[in-house]
């Protein structure tokens, strides 16, 4: 499967056909994952899951006040966090558990 993306990836750089036949041949196999497979692929491919770990409810409070306390002071390094804040930082708070 990687090579028929990575040759399909190549064709795309010199026919637009060929990159709607790719893409729509991806989209097909993709369909055809189960719910599971999606999952796990969507997770290798983000690093985030939606399904969370056992945890202690203390330990996971004592994390969300670190993070609340970093995420400002990255704020500082990263140009793109410190927008978002500036944007909509209650959005960032919600999502805060996607990465405990």
């Amino acid at each position: 499967d990687n090579l028929v993306v990575a040759q399909q990836g190549s064709l795309t750089n010199h026919c637009p056909k060929a990159r709607e036949k790719g893409l729509s041949d991806l989209t097909k196999q993709i369909n055809q994952l189960t719910l599971a497979e999606r999952e796990k692929a969507l997770y290798d491919l983000h690093g985030v899951s939606d399904h969370l770990p056992e945890a202690d409810p203390q330990q996971v409070e004592k994390w969300l006040h670190q993070m609340d306390q970093l995420i400002p002071e990255q704020a500082k390094e990263h140009p793109g966090l410190e927008i978002a804040l500036k944007k909509n930082a209650q959005y960032i708070h919600q999502e805060r558990m996607k990465f405990l």
